[in-house]
């Protein structure tokens, strides 16, 4: 509470001095400093609540584990075993509370059925709730007390369009986990079981909910308010939904083609095909090769009226996001060049360049390249939102372990020899850890990291 009162903006005007946010960079480092002390009170607490004789209870399958990891540390053969400290499963971020958290959700599974959708909610920093609220010449990864608050905002509301007003169908159950990179915006991973007479097993269902194409341009001189909405779609598409292989994700083999791990480029299909035991296989159709340049050149074209598409905050009052409908709008013909109209959108898959930063072609992107998407969530909150279906029961537990993950982190510890020559096990010294500044944000904030819920 103390911290939070310190942190938050007293003044109403947007560009008033602040002690600690127009120090950009230093700040980011405060705040981590900052949930570190938050949390090393707390672990101070619990160790000194486990030092007391009468509250020593241990279950026998912890006792085991501790001695088990405290022999694997141990440095010589005949090592006592010292002071054991455990942190508890109510305390967030634990190893207890992660297996405690895996075992609930296995148990709504048992009861409500496999999950049908996988849904990653990732924030947009271009928000127009953040960009104005930035002061001079800040970046927006220098208010992470801006970033986190918009996007649980954000979050929230998504999650309300999903279980409440069934977006992806009625649902029975959810569950979701707030994950921080080292870099970017929070995002949200997030798994829903569908009602039993509202379970989709069919392909054709699928399609009506996920679409992994690129959506034509329609032609240059309609602007009409379909026209205006299917260009935006465009827009959002190709610069947030295209998936082009860097460093990060390809294979550091030398001898062999590198591979993306994130499967990238994905095969082509005319249909949608899934399995239990593979990932499912969206309709993605490809480009006719002799019309790849004209394509091309016509993405160019529209990059003009694609900058024009401003972000539009989704809690406008003058916008009704229910009463979104789509529309299909085959390609612009080409009767100026004598080579007849394109061929529709059902039968030619669309392309689109890449630019670097001098406006120079980089890489030709096509529907091998798209992450599945909603159109409705995608239009309304304008950030990176994939839409993955889920089918059988072998993918179950490895999306709850992916969800459940935690975040990546090394154990560096320098240990001074007791006399005595015990080796005690301390999960509480462990748990020590350097955080992610919007992770810091997001904890000082009272946001919660793990949520499960069953209905």
């Amino acid at each position: 509470m103390f911290y939070r009162y310190r942190l938050a903006l007293r003044e109403n005007c947007r560009d008033a001095f602040h002690w600690l946010w127009f120090s950009r960079k230093l700040a980011e480092y405060f705040v981590i400093a900052v949930l570190n002390r938050i949390e090393r009170n707390e672990l101070d607490h619990i160790r000194s609540i486990q030092l007391k004789k009468n509250y020593r209870q241990i279950l026998a399958r912890d006792y085991i584990d501790a001695i088990d990891q405290s022999l694997k540390r141990q440095q010589g053969q005949n090592a006592k075993l010292g002071r054991v400290f455990l942190t508890p499963q109510t305390f967030a971020g634990s190893r207890q509370y992660y297996q405690s958290k895996y075992a609930d959700l296995m148990t709504i599974v048992r009861n409500l059925g496999n999950p049908t959708w996988f849904v990653t909610f990732t924030g947009n920093p271009k928000w127009p709730e953040i960009t104005n609220a930035l002061q001079g010449r800040q970046d927006y990864l220098n208010r992470p007390d801006i970033v986190c608050r918009v996007f649980m905002d954000k979050a929230n509301e998504f999650i309300k369009d999903l279980v409440e007003k069934n977006v992806l169908g009625k649902v029975a159950g959810f569950c979701y986990s707030v994950e921080h990179q080292k870099r970017g915006m929070p995002h949200i991973h997030m798994l829903l079981i569908l009602e039993e007479d509202q379970r989709i097993t069919s392909p054709e269902e699928v399609d009506n909910f996920v679409c992994a194409r690129i959506p034509p341009l329609p032609p240059m001189h309609d602007f009409s308010a379909g026209a205006h909405q299917q260009r935006r779609l465009w827009h959002y598409v190709t610069t947030m939904m295209l998936h082009d292989c860097n460093a990060a994700c390809l294979s550091n083999s030398v001898t062999e083609k590198p591979i993306c791990r994130k499967h990238f480029p994905k095969p082509y299909s005319d249909k949608t095909e899934i399995s239990e035991v593979r990932y499912t296989n969206y309709v993605r159709i490809p480009p006719d090769e002799s019309d790849l340049f004209l394509q091309a050149r016509a993405s160019n074209n529209s990059d003009e009226m694609s900058t024009n598409n401003h972000m539009l905050p989704s809690d406008d009052p003058e916008r009704d996001w229910n009463e979104i409908r789509y529309q299909r709008i085959p390609c612009a013909e080409r009767h100026s060049q004598g080579l007849g109209p394109i061929r529709a959108y059902e039968k030619c898959g669309q392309t689109f360049v890449k630019k670097d930063k001098q406006g120079r072609n980089v890489m030709l992107l096509d529907d091998s390249r798209v992450i599945p998407y909603n159109k409705y969530l995608l239009l309304k909150y304008g950030c990176h939102i994939n839409i993955e279906y889920v089918f059988g029961q072998k993918a179950c537990k490895y999306i709850f372990k992916y969800i459940l993950k935690g975040f990546e982190s090394a154990f560096v510890r320098v240990m001074q020899p007791r006399r005595d020559g015990s080796v005690g096990s301390d999960q509480i010294y462990d748990y020590d850890e350097i955080s992610a500044t919007f992770k810091a944000g997001i904890h000082i904030f009272l946001y919660l990291n793990i949520l499960r819920y069953a209905i």
